[in-house]
């Protein structure tokens, strides 16, 4: 289904489109995306697949002067048709460089229809159990640009990774399991656990972030199977025994737990901890 009959909207996007060198291009994606054909093409298609030249949608390519307009507002504007792209180009303003080129389609998207979906496509995707994330310990002022940049390449299928530390050329890695239901605090308490830095210690990142909030959930804080964490020692205060966090009763848990009562974060973390340790030997 391409358009939603409640609004008569389009249901996905077209794929960006590049200007460049006298060209025009759409780009690739492995996600879902409409591509554009020329209206030529079409009636070609239309008649092959027996099915009516108007059940298509129309789209036209449309070049913003300023790049804060938005395709249904743009005052300034500058078409190319498609029954001779190329003239209409090579008669265009010397500056189409620099203009930001974009599809604008009839019927028009349906932002808020897209919107819904792809918010119930990230909080299912957040819902997760038991999956592996990975922590870098980072030795310096900074962790390297391909550690920072991590979390946005795709993971590597079936790479297989050990729990416990293993040494690289920028430190110690590793991979842990964790839950969407997982607290920030939890993970802490892991990698203490399993590179030794204590909670206190740890400045941990994804990407540029800093994750704080000891009581928020990796969910919370879009943390997704397969990210690439880093972490700094600070070496502000003395090491201890995590066995002593562990046990030692938390004064200052018991109010932030108020607020979450009748969710998940009112279980244990203690307990949590201790199961996750005892699951991963």
């Amino acid at each position: 289904i391409l358009i939603i009959f409640q609004h008569s909207r389009l249901l996905q996007r077209p794929l960006d489109i590049v200007y460049k060198r006298g060209g025009i291009t759409q780009k690739t994606s492995n996600t879902d995306g409409l591509a554009i054909i020329s209206e030529s093409d079409w009636q070609s298609f239309s008649e092959e697949w027996n099915v009516e030249h108007a059940d298509g949608a129309c789209a036209e390519i449309v070049f913003s002067k300023s790049s804060e307009d938005k395709p249904h507002e743009s005052s300034e504007a500058m078409v190319i048709s498609d029954k001779d792209p190329d003239q209409s180009i090579n008669g265009a303003n010397d500056d189409l460089e620099d203009c930001r080129p974009y599809v604008r389609t009839d019927p028009e998207v349906c932002e808020e229809c897209i919107g819904e979906r792809e918010s119930c496509a990230l909080v299912e995707k957040l819902n997760y159990q038991n999956e592996d994330i990975h922590v870098y310990l980072v030795r310096g002022k900074e962790a390297p640009k391909s550690i920072r940049e991590a979390s946005a390449a795709l993971p590597v299928p079936d790479r297989r990774t050990s729990k416990r530390s293993r040494r690289t050329t920028t430190g110690n890695s590793i991979s842990l399991k964790v839950s969407g239901s997982t607290t920030v605090y939890q993970l802490k308490l892991m990698i203490w656990e399993s590179l030794g830095i204590v909670k206190e210690n740890q400045k941990l990142h994804k990407g540029p972030l800093e994750i704080e909030e000891d009581f928020a959930t990796l969910a919370d804080k879009c943390i997704f199977p397969g990210d690439v964490l880093w972490v700094k020692d600070s070496e502000l205060f003395e090491d201890r025994d995590i066995a002593d966090e562990i046990s030692e009763p938390k004064a200052d848990a018991l109010p932030a737990e108020e607020g979450f009562r009748g969710t998940l974060l009112t279980s244990s973390v203690s307990a949590q901890l201790c199961q996750d340790i005892v699951s991963s030997e």
